[in-house]
């Protein structure tokens, strides 16, 4: 049997990490071909990962139908990118040139969007096939009215896993503050950046990212005893400008510690952190995962947090989040919801008889 030639393509980090750990686990099984930006996530991801012997800078080829022509991959897999859609020809070709498509999907928001909606013709901009990592993302994408659905084994999340119980042996510590002082880790997400390239307002949830993370500084007294921590370090989001939050920081200097994604392992992060806060970012649900204390934090009635962690872990008011127990969210996880789906020898299979 033809070893099958694989071509992906992704620009942001959620994608990247999703389909890097998909390679990883599975180098030796096809031929993989990665392109995507060279100064992009995406490529931090892969690099990170020593998975750069497969990256392309789409930015070099100069003719992305000609590339295709000579490469001739079986198969596209893809990630949705937001602000920048290079996946796009990608798709047209392999429509054009009956080759497989799928695009992978590693969160539970704007599933739809993704691909045109409020658009008329949205649904001509789907591939052959969508997939998903884990069982709540699969009810979501089938209630939002997708057909062709692949419920895929989600590797990343098994990586995750292993590597929190790498470094709770190891027992790391980042080191935020002198003494290496207890703190809250809180992952930025750009709420407002986000608001205003969908609906043309910054202010469409009612809350920004700024506000929210200065509600809780200016209430720090009350919080840190609750939480049992000293600092708040803030981990900025890959696609957020290092001086965002400068004037927080201004503010307060004794409390708040920014962390660049670049400089800081993002699981490292996690595991000394006491507890991880945040909106909707996927790297809360990651902490979730390793059994680290979450707490979801919007400020509005507008903005749901739909990430599949238990409700006693979302708050949508100050006053809540200041009443809460940190022991009453603490909890393992063991939930099977994320760790089942087909191996991608399965999905070979299955793409494979679905095309006869």
């Amino acid at each position: 049997m033809k070893q099958p030639d694989v071509m992906v393509v992704c620009n942001d980090a959620g994608a990247a990490e999703l389909l890097s750990a998909f390679i990883a686990d599975n180098i030796e099984i096809c031929r993989w071909y990665v392109v995507g930006k060279i100064n992009s996530p995406a490529k931090t991801v892969f690099t990170r990962k020593g998975l750069e012997k497969f990256w392309m800078d789409v930015d070099a080829i100069e003719n992305i139908e000609q590339f295709l022509d000579a490469t001739s991959p079986d198969y596209l897999f893809y990630g949705t990118g937001w602000q920048v859609k290079i996946e796009e020809p990608f798709v047209r070709w392999a429509k054009a040139n009956d080759v497989t498509s799928v695009a992978f999907l590693e969160h539970w928001v704007n599933y739809r969007e993704r691909f045109g909606y409020p658009g008329a013709d949205w649904r001509r901009n789907l591939p052959d096939w969508v997939a998903v990592g884990d069982e709540p993302a699969l009810n979501m994408a089938r209630h939002l009215g997708f057909e062709r659905l692949l419920y895929v084994k989600n590797y990343y999340f098994e990586e995750i896993r292993r590597q929190a119980r790498q470094y709770a042996a190891s027992d790391c510590n980042i080191g935020i503050g002198e003494g290496c002082e207890p703190f809250c880790l809180f992952v930025s997400e750009p709420v407002s950046e986000g608001a205003k390239r969908l609906y043309g307002d910054s202010n469409y949830w009612g809350f920004s990212e700024i506000g929210a993370i200065q509600a809780l500084l200016g209430n720090f007294g009350a919080i840190s005893k609750d939480l049992e921590v000293k600092k708040v370090c803030l981990r900025l989001h890959p696609s957020e400008n290092k001086d965002k939050y400068s004037e927080l920081v201004r503010l307060y200097p004794d409390i708040l510690a920014i962390c660049l994604p670049a400089e800081w392992d993002l699981m490292k992060s996690i595991i000394s952190a006491r507890c991880v806060i945040g909106f909707t970012s996927m790297a809360l649900f990651n902490a979730y995962l390793t059994g680290k204390p979450v707490i979801s934090f919007i400020p509005s009635s507008k903005m749901k947090c739909v990430l599949p962690i238990p409700e006693k872990c979302k708050f949508s008011t100050l006053e809540q989040f200041l009443a809460l127990d940190l022991k009453t969210i603490s909890e393992s996880v063991t939930d099977k919801r994320f760790c089942e789906g087909m191996t991608l020898k399965d999905l070979f299979k299955f793409l494979q008889e679905a095309k006869k």
